[in-house]
């Protein structure tokens, strides 16, 4: 039996819902892309 998990589905998701939180009211869209951008890379 082969398992396998959605761990690093998890983990980005994760990545992403604290990095909202910490920007919570930018407006500036653009900004936070670049800035997701430089943190996923």
């Amino acid at each position: 039996m082969n398992r396998s998990t959605n761990a690093s589905a998890e983990y980005f998701n994760a990545k992403i819902k604290n990095f909202r939180r910490l920007l919570r009211g930018v407006v500036d869209i653009d900004f936070l892309l670049i800035r997701l951008i430089k943190i996923l890379v």
